[in-house]
């Protein structure tokens, strides 16, 4: 009984974790397209950031560069850091994602305190809430990687079902069933070659007892 509740618990935790994964994927792939889009649209004036120019605030073509400068670099490479940290496991890559969003997020306050999102605020804002995401779904994706880890070494890895298990069980007793008849045969062919070489042994010891040296012999 207490075994079939580690089985339903395990499969609980890897459910978990894929749908975790599944939110980082997601998050990282729609996030980095919404990205670069806004970007380009930044220049083409179909975005909000047209109103600006509108109201004679803002050229729009510097933040707008540096935008598409900042989503071209980050989100591509935030989203294959993320895709091998959640469903490639990669321990080092769940690690850098966030910290890639981090070091981005930390460079756009930087360039906020030097006065270049003063007149448009909304680039800014997009990109903080882009990285806010990413860093918090990033989160939870460490979280479903050592549980991941941990369920590596439980009993029923990775499908923690009953069936699979007494699957798993009847393989791995025909398989030392089977090496257990291969050693019973090896020791019985052991055993059947000494006792060919028993008769031989015989006739050796007869022939020394029997045997007188002679002049013969020393020649």
């Amino acid at each position: 009984m207490a075994f079939d509740d580690e089985i339903i618990k395990n499969a609980v935790r890897m459910k978990n974790c894929k749908k975790i994964w599944g939110c980082v994927f997601y998050t990282y792939l729609i996030g980095g397209i919404l990205m670069i889009l806004y970007s380009f649209l930044s220049i083409t004036g179909v975005s909000w950031d047209w109103l600006f120019i509108l109201v004679g605030t803002d050229t729009l073509a510097p933040i707008a560069m540096f935008m598409i400068l900042d989503s071209l670099v980050s989100a591509p490479l935030g989203f294959f850091l993320a895709l091998k940290g959640s469903y490639g496991h990669s321990d080092l890559c769940v690690f850098l994602a966030p910290a890639l969003n981090m070091a981005n997020l930390i460079f756009m306050i930087i360039m906020k305190s030097h006065h270049v999102f003063d007149v448009n605020p909304v680039p800014f804002i997009v990109c903080v809430t882009y990285s806010l995401a990413c860093i918090i779904t990033s989160s939870f994706n460490i979280y479903a990687n050592i549980t991941y880890r941990k369920l590596e070494k439980a009993r029923g890895f990775p499908h923690f079902s009953e069936r699979f298990v007494e699957r798993e069980e009847a393989r791995n007793m025909k398989e030392r069933m089977k090496e257990y008849k291969d050693t019973h045969k090896s020791n019985k062919k052991i055993v059947s070659d000494m006792d060919d070489i028993s008769p031989v042994n015989q006739e050796i010891e007869k022939y020394q007892e029997v045997h007188n040296p002679s002049i013969m012999d020393d020649i």
